[in-house]
């Protein structure tokens, strides 16, 4: 498998957690988040914001879920329904 990055090179599978890393820091150093609450990527990256912000960041959620702490519980909400946070 190989997939397409940036500049055209291609990278195999096993680059692919690298590049996964690389998105989430870059991500994460953005001052405001647009994103996904049911995604764990997205979380882990808004996480990541607030802490090197010292407080909370402003965001938008793509899926209509807000911000939700309580992790491996089934409390999170989306417009799509309930999911685990």
């Amino acid at each position: 498998l190989l997939l397409m990055a940036e500049g055209g090179a291609f990278v195999g599978k096993r680059d692919t957690p690298f590049a996964a890393q690389r998105d989430l820091l870059l991500m994460a150093e953005g001052d405001a988040f647009v994103g996904k609450f049911t995604s764990n990527l997205d979380r882990i990256a808004y996480s990541l914001m607030c802490a090197r912000r010292g407080g909370l960041a402003p965001y938008y959620s793509l899926d209509g879920s807000a911000w939700c702490a309580d992790w491996g519980q089934l409390a999170g909400k989306s417009d799509y329904g309930v999911f685990k946070c």
